[in-house]
């Protein structure tokens, strides 16, 4: 924001004018919203823990008073009041101090990264984020707002680099956030006039979103995120804002630790999402557990929610595709969203989902991050997630307008062997975790909050909280996982003989093929199909492996690693 334009916006505050309903020429006051959609207040549980409230005269300090905060936030965001914690946030910022920021999804958390900037004038933020997209779809809903924003990363131009180059060395720079990902930090000619805007003093702050992927320990590790540790020795003076929407303790600690922040502001928001309703479909009990048969109830769920907003992901991009081909076959109008689709093409889906001329998108957990539409009624899970902080996030993006939304996790003993062994690339003990919330008895999210420290008990009644399957039914729950387990440990047990069959008839099939090589040694026969030593033991490895989850027992095949992306 220019100065001229903070003026206006100041005298506007002051004369209490109203703001006008579209974008007015001359005038910094916009119609549009902070993010591509809708956004709406979510209601926020009262914090559980938190520093004090930095003091008026540490704002003050910074050169930016409280009105000029409200000033910034109505002309340029169209908002009339902060939300719970944002205000915290931005005052850290601006007294140049480091924070770390834990809301959940849809509280907010961009607001306190991108005012500081605009409210005080001749400078900019840096914001780091993992995906390139992410960082395109939000520069262009600041543009969309007449705020300055520009993105550096591996696609953009050599002309627009150097427009931006240019910028940051400028004693007045225009630009106001600039959005980049860990690898373009690496530039040495960015990192260059970066130095050059801290040593002049426009450079107020770096935001590094999704901060979890800094933690070895955390749901999303991105090892690029490791690097982000020399901003503290390269601009040991310009504050960092750490922002997630979910971490427990020990990823407070890791992100903090990998980050050299220097006695970080933690602020830190509820957890609870009231207006979600949890629930878990196995997958063995629909019908008679074939895919087309779970595909039916999926359809059944969407037809009963006609014209509804919802978001179904999956783990693999094939897939994605499969489901997407199958619900389409049901005359469900669907979109499919993931890496493996052209740039344009995914754009296109994501702009459509936005804008409400689609309502459903099949994708892997990459779409969503960072999209702020705010009626989305349900979101289910295809596959049973790989953590619980991952379910939480994705299960998070549905009800942002606080209206009673649904959140759906399909389970089947395949999903949960197949979590049990991509925990070797994640984090140790959150396939035990996952499996206790989907398979276990008790509320759950009461497992959930627990689950991030924050202690309570199961669903409250009558208060407008959304009671999960197994608090509106506690025997009916019961009873359905009993009859799951019941109905995985048949099947175990006739896969077992199966198997035990067809080794038995393998290994008769080379006795009986020794003996006819042996006659053909002698003379009187041909050696015809024995099977030799490689072929056994492979047989041998192709034994199923037991995985267990509460009493049930299931006898899977072994499964590769799976892209996530």
């Amino acid at each position: 924001m220019t100065e001229n334009k903070l003026t206006q916006c100041l005298c506007s505050a002051v004369n209490s004018v109203l703001i006008a309903p579209s974008h007015v020429a001359g005038s910094c006051c916009f119609a549009g919203r902070l993010n591509v959609c809708k956004r709406q207040l979510l209601p926020q549980d009262v914090t559980t823990r938190q520093s004090a409230i930095l003091s008026t005269s540490s704002m003050e300090a910074a050169n930016v008073s409280h009105e000029q905060l409200l000033a910034a936030l109505r002309c340029n965001f169209n908002h009339e009041k902060f939300r719970n914690h944002q205000l915290e946030a931005i005052q850290a910022t601006l007294s140049g101090k480091d924070s770390l920021l834990i809301l959940s999804t849809g509280g907010g958390k961009s607001m306190t990264f991108q005012l500081p900037a605009l409210a005080k004038g001749n400078c900019f933020t840096v914001i780091v984020g993992p995906l390139i997209a992410l960082a395109r779809d939000q520069v262009d809903a600041c543009l969309d707002l007449g705020i300055d924003a520009r993105v550096w990363n591996s696609d953009t131009s050599e002309d627009v680099r150097k427009q931006i180059l240019s910028e940051l060395v400028s004693d007045e720079p225009e630009l106001r956030l600039l959005y980049t990902t860990p690898e373009a930090l690496r530039n040495p000619s960015l990192r260059g006039y970066l130095k050059e805007a801290y040593e002049a003093g426009t450079l107020l702050s770096f935001a590094i979103d999704e901060a979890h992927c800094v933690s070895e320990w955390g749901h999303d590790f991105r090892p690029a995120y490791l690097e982000l540790s020399t901003l503290k020795t390269d601009f040991p003076k310009t504050p960092i804002a750490a922002l997630t929407a979910s971490c427990t303790s020990t990823v407070e600690a890791s992100i903090v630790r990998q980050l050299s922040m220097q006695e970080p502001l933690l602020i830190k928001g509820g957890f609870n999402r009231p207006n979600i309703q949890y629930q878990v479909e196995f997958k063995e009990l629909l019908g008679g557990g074939s895919e087309d048969e779970v595909v039916e109830h999926l359809v059944q769920f969407i037809q009963a929610r006609q014209g509804q907003c919802g978001i179904i992901y999956a783990r693999l991009r094939a897939t994605c595709d499969w489901l997407c081909s199958a619900l389409s076959a049901s005359d469900i109008d669907v979109g499919v969203y993931h890496a493996g689709k052209d740039g344009q093409k995914r754009r296109q889906v994501q702009r459509d989902w936005c804008e409400g001329g689609l309502e459903i998108v099949v994708a892997t957990i990459a779409f969503g991050m960072g999209i702020d539409r705010a009626d989305v009624r349900w979101v289910v899970h295809w596959d049973v997630p790989t953590s619980l902080e991952g379910f939480y996030q994705e299960s998070g993006r549905a009800g942002r307008d606080g209206l009673p939304s649904e959140s759906i996790m399909y389970v089947s003993a395949d999903d949960l062997d197949t979590i049990t062994r991509l925990e070797k690339a994640n984090r140790a003990g959150a396939a035990a975790e996952v499996t206790s919330f989907a398979c276990q008895p008790g509320c759950r999210r009461k497992k959930i909050l627990n689950y991030f420290g924050q202690k309570r008990g199961p669903c409250a009644v009558g208060d407008g909280e959304q009671q999960c399957d197994y608090c509106r039914d506690s025997r009916a729950a019961s009873r359905l996982q009993l009859q799951w387990e019941e109905q995985v440990q048949r099947k175990s047990v006739q896969l077992a003989l199966k198997q035990q069959r067809q080794q038995m008839a393998a290994a008769a099939a080379g006795e009986e093929d020794s003996s006819l090589q042996q006659q053909g040694q002698d003379g009187s026969q041909t050696s015809v199909g024995a099977a030799g030593p490689a072929e056994q033991g492979s047989s041998r490895q192709r034994r199923p492996r037991i995985g267990q989850w509460g009493s049930a027992k299931a006898f899977t095949e072994p499964a590769a690693a799976y892209p996530t992306a």
